[in-house]
């Protein structure tokens, strides 16, 4: 094979590639909703409920997704997960990014006295996408504010606690 048609040929491959590229839309995500879904031991699990649109005539693949989590203005907690999760062609999805604060970054809430109702946070997140034309980095960001239920505020565990107290003859 000559050098021209070695050039050419590698030409032809480096275009094609670059249109493949071109060919993967981005999918839209928005996060529909945020949650605090447990609590335990070591700390309270947020849940980012997401909505995914995958525009295009393919499956594409979250392979992962990394966080950083801001509440109060404060930078809380940071991490990131290998969740896979396959969006299908053409439709929409819903998923769900859990998220960690342990108890020892809640000190910080606390010692701030926040209304319950209406504590902000703020949450950047970047979602790993694998495609045809190779992987993507997709950024999701959400600013808001949460309410603790009432079923997880300090009042209703100390409630708890002492109900069999009261319940004594």
């Amino acid at each position: 094979m000559n050098k021209a048609c070695f050039y050419s040929l590698l030409i032809v491959i480096a275009l094609t590639c670059a249109g493949c590229a071109t060919l993967v839309q981005e999918p839209r995500i928005s996060v529909s909703s945020t949650s605090i879904t447990g609590i335990d031991t070591s700390g309270i699990e947020l849940e980012f409920s997401l909505e995914v649109e995958n525009p295009n005539p393919f499956d594409l693949a979250l392979q992962g997704y990394t966080f950083d989590l801001q509440i109060l203005s404060l930078p809380f907690s940071r991490g990131g997960s290998p969740l896979k999760h396959v969006f299908p062609a053409g439709k929409q999805s819903r998923m769900q990014l859990p998220m960690r604060v342990s108890y020892g970054d809640l000190i910080e809430i606390i010692k701030r006295q926040p209304d319950l109702d209406k504590i902000p946070y703020q949450m950047d997140a970047s979602l790993n996408i694998e495609t045809p034309a190779g992987d993507m980095m997709l950024p999701v960001k959400k600013a808001d504010q949460i309410s603790v239920p009432e079923s997880y505020r300090p009042g209703a565990y100390l409630k708890r606690f002492l109900q069999p107290l009261l319940e004594l003859p």
